[in-house]
C-alpha cells in the first residue's frame, strides 16, 4: 500500500515535470560491449562523411555496472560548430532500458545547454524511487539525435569527439552512475564517439616558430607546413639566466604550457616569450629589522646595526634614522672597521627631534656581498610602547662619486602590551542540511602593541568544532580565520549556537574579550528542502523542476544542490528518494 501511494505521488509530479519524448531507440544488447564497471557511447567511431549539412543521426549511451545501481547521469559535450544536439531520451520511452525492471523511477527533462565558447552539451539522467534497484548488469541509456552543421573544406577532414569522459572526474562528477547502497560513485572507465567528417585531399598550412632573446624551441624557429586539422607540439627551453614565461599564439597570450600544441587550422606564428633572472639588489637595512620584547621594561637597553648588503666599490655611506623619542632615546654609537678600513665619520645627533645622521667615508672602496654592519646604534626604553626605526635620505656613492642604486628598508621596536581578543563570528549560513560542511568565519584581533601568536578555537553548543593558530599578528591588526563545520555526525532538527575563543596569551590583563556568542545554525533532515522537518514528494518535485541547472540560470536554486557541486542533477533527486519519508519526531 505504502509504494503505491509513493508511486501515484510521483506519477503525478513527474507528469508535471516533463513530457517523455514519443522518439525512442530500443537497444536490447550492446553491439560494442564493455566490462564492467564502464559508461560508453555506441558507435565508438561515427563518421558521417556521406552526410551534409542539416542531416542528422542517433548515437547510444550504455552502461554495464558490478553493483546495484541507484541513479546515473551523463553529460555529453560537443562542438557547437560542427554539431546540434536536437533531441534526446530514454531507450525504454519512459524510463531507460538499464532501469526497466526499476518498478518506480525519477525521470528528467534532458538538458541542453551551453559548456563553453565553443562547446555546448546534452545532460541526462534518472533515479531510483522505489523497489528492486538496477543491475548488476548492462543496458542502454539514453539515445541522442544531433544535426550536422558543418561540412570540411574541400579535401579536409572534421574531427571532433562526442564527449562523456571530460565530465568524469569524481567524486563530484557530471557523468557518473551511483552505488544504491552508499551513495558514492561507482568507478567507471568512461569510453567516447570520435566524430569524423573526411573530404578527399587535405589543404596545407604554415606554422612560423620565433623566440625572444634567451632561449630557442624544438622544433627550431623557423617556418614549417603541416596538413590541415594536424597537430604540432612545440616545447621551449630557456638559455642559462632566462627562464620560459609564456607563448603567444598569433600575438596572443596562450599560457605556459610547455610543450605547447598548435592545431593547424589555419596559418599561424607561435613565439616563445623567455624572461632574464633578476639578481637581488643593493640594500641598506636596520639589522635586526624588528624587536618584540615583552621583557623590554623602562630602563632595558637594545642595539640595532645599520648594515649594507650585495654592494661593490662602497666608498661613502650617508643615512638619517629617526625614531620616537618618548618611547627610546640614543645612548651611545659606534662606526665599525669594515674589510680593515677605518670610516672618517661626521655625526650630528639630536634626542630631542628624534634623530641620528651619520656620513662614513672609507680610505679606500669596500665591497659587501653578505649583511655587513657598518654602525652600532644602542637605545634606552623610556615607557612601554612601540616605535619605527625609519631609515631615510640614504646615499650610497663609488669610489669615482657615483651613486648606487640601492634599497632602503627600516626598522620596529616594541614593548609589552599584550591583549587578544574575539570581534566577530559571521556563519555562511543559517542552515544547512545534515552532512554539509559550514563555513564559520571568526575574526581576531591583536589590540597590543607587539605581534602575537595564539589559537583560536571555535565550538557549537559548546562542543569543539577545531582550532586554528595565528601566527605573527600584527599590533593593531585583525585577521579572519575561518572553520569549516562538518555536520554529518551531528543531530538534525536542533537550532545549535556558535561560540568562539582565543587563547590568552602571557602578560595578558583583559581576557573578557577573548570569547564571543555570535550566531545560530539549524542543521535540516538531508532532503527537507523546503525546511518543515519532513523529506517528502514536495521536496522531490522541487528538485526535479530545477534539474540540469546551475549558477546564473533562472532555475538555479543552490538550496537544491545537495552534493554542492554547483549542478542540481539526477544525485540530488536520487539524495531526497532515498531520505523520502524521514521527519523531525
Amino acid at each position: 500500500m505504502k509504494l503505491a501511494k509513493i508511486t501515484l505521488a510521483l506519477l503525478i509530479a513527474t507528469t508535471l515535470i516533463m513530457a517523455i519524448p514519443l522518439h525512442q531507440v530500443l537497444a536490447a544488447e550492446p553491439t560494442e560491449p564493455h566490462n564492467a564497471d564502464s559508461m560508453w557511447i555506441e558507435p565508438s567511431v561515427k563518421d558521417v562523411s556521406v552526410l551534409s549539412i542539416g542531416e542528422k543521426f542517433n548515437v547510444t549511451v550504455w552502461i554495464n555496472v558490478s553493483l546495484t545501481c541507484g541513479a546515473w547521469q551523463f553529460k555529453l559535450i560537443y562542438n557547437k560548430s560542427y554539431l546540434n544536439a536536437t533531441e534526446c531520451g530514454y531507450t525504454a520511452g519512459a524510463k531507460s532500458d538499464f532501469f526497466k525492471n526499476v518498478p518506480t523511477t525519477v525521470p528528467v527533462t534532458p538538458s541542453f545547454e551551453s559548456y563553453n565558447t565553443t562547446h555546448n552539451f546534452v545532460q541526462h539522467g534518472e533515479s531510483w524511487f522505489g523497489g528492486t534497484p538496477a543491475g548488476p548488469g548492462y543496458g542502454s541509456l539514453s539515445w541522442v539525435e544531433f544535426q550536422v552543421m558543418a561540412e570540411p573544406p574541400e579535401g579536409g577532414e572534421i574531427v571532433a569527439i562526442l564527449d562523456i569522459s571530460s565530465a568524469y572526474h569524481p567524486p563530484t562528477s557530471d557523468t557518473y552512475a551511483l552505488n544504491f547502497e552508499t551513495q558514492a560513485e561507482i568507478p567507471l572507465n568512461v569510453s567516447n564517439c570520435l566524430y569524423k567528417f573526411r573530404s578527399l585531399v587535405g589543404p596545407m598550412y604554415t606554422l612560423k616558430i620565433t623566440t625572444t632573446v634567451g632561449g630557442t624551441t624544438n622544433p627550431l624557429p623557423g617556418e614549417y607546413s603541416h596538413p590541415a586539422s594536424s597537430t604540432v607540439q612545440v616545447r621551449a627551453t630557456a638559455n642559462a639566466n632566462y627562464f620560459f614565461d609564456h607563448w603567444e599564439l598569433d600575438t596572443v597570450n596562450v599560457g605556459s604550457t610547455n610543450p605547447y600544441t598548435v592545431l593547424m587550422d589555419a596559418n599561424h606564428t607561435l613565439k616563445a616569450v623567455f624572461v632574464p633572472i633578476t639578481v637581488e639588489g643593493t640594500k641598506i637595512f636596520v639589522d635586526p629589522p624588528e624587536i618584540f620584547d615583552p621583557t623590554m621594561l623602562p630602563g632595558s637597553t637594545f642595539n640595532i646595526n645599520i648594515s649594507v648588503n650585495n654592494v661593490a666599490d662602497l666608498k661613502t655611506c650617508e643615512f638619517n634614522l629617526t625614531y620616537n623619542s618618548l618611547i627610546i632615546s640614543w645612548t651611545s654609537m659606534s662606526a665599525l672597521k669594515v674589510q680593515n678600513r677605518t670610516p672618517t665619520v661626521k655625526i650630528i645627533i639630536d634626542d630631542t627631534a628624534a634623530f641620528i645622521w651619520v656620513k662614513l667615508q672609507y680610505p679606500t672602496a669596500i665591497s659587501a656581498l653578505t649583511p655587513t654592519p657598518l654602525v652600532t646604534i644602542v637605545f634606552i626604553v623610556n615607557t612601554l610602547g612601540s616605535t619605527p626605526l625609519d631609515l631615510h635620505d640614504t646615499h650610497l656613492l663609488n669610489s669615482e662619486g657615483q651613486p648606487i642604486e640601492h634599497v632602503t628598508i627600516d626598522g620596529f621596536f616594541s614593548t609589552l602590551i599584550r591583549d587578544v581578543a574575539i570581534t566577530d563570528i559571521t556563519v555562511s549560513r543559517n542552515w544547512a542540511y545534515q552532512g554539509w560542511k559550514v563555513d564559520i568565519n571568526v575574526t581576531a584581533k591583536n589590540k597590543g602593541n607587539i605581534t602575537e601568536t595564539f589559537t583560536v578555537q571555535a565550538f557549537y553548543d559548546g562542543n569543539s568544532i577545531g582550532n586554528i593558530t595565528i601566527t605573527d599578528l600584527l599590533p593593531d591588526n585583525e585577521t579572519t580565520v575561518i572553520f569549516t563545520w562538518d555536520t554529518t555526525n551531528v543531530t538534525s532538527c536542533i537550532n545549535y549556537t556558535i561560540s568562539a575563543q582565543a587563547s590568552t596569551v602571557p602578560y595578558e590583563l583583559n581576557t573578557a574579550d577573548n570569547q564571543l556568542t555570535d550566531g545560530k545554525i539549524k542543521v535540516r533532515i538531508m532532503g527537507d528542502i523546503n525546511g518543515d522537518g519532513k523529506v517528502d514528494i514536495q521536496d522531490i518535485f522541487t528538485a526535479a523542476k530545477a534539474y540540469g541547472s546551475y549558477p546564473s540560470m533562472p532555475k538555479w536554486d543552490p538550496d537544491l544542490d545537495l552534493t554542492q557541486d554547483l549542478k542540481i542533477d539526477i544525485k540530488d533527486i536520487f539524495i531526497i528518494a532515498k531520505n523520502y519519508g524521514k521527519s523531525c519526531s
